[in-house]
């Protein structure tokens, strides 16, 4: 499982660089998103189901990678009791 921790929500979205979603898949792993106190889990079968609030495309300021940013309404997972 891949795990990312956010800063902030636009409008209930979380955002994930595309590359790391790419990832996700490219190895058939769950993502795990924190915001806060708060995770969410997207199963590996559902990571293709991203919106694109901005279809802007960013450059990396750490390497050269081009990406994307696919965003995922963010909904807390549940606790089993």
């Amino acid at each position: 499982m891949k795990k990312v921790k956010i800063k902030k929500l636009y409008k209930g979205f979380a955002s994930v660089r595309s590359y790391i979603i790419q990832k996700c898949i490219d190895e058939k792993k769950p993502l795990q998103i924190t915001y806060g106190k708060e995770t969410m889990t997207i199963p590996f079968e559902n990571l293709h189901k991203f919106c694109q609030l901005n279809k802007q495309t960013f450059d990396s300021v750490y390497s050269n990678i081009k990406y994307s940013l696919y965003d995922y309404y963010f909904k807390e997972d549940k606790e089993i009791k």
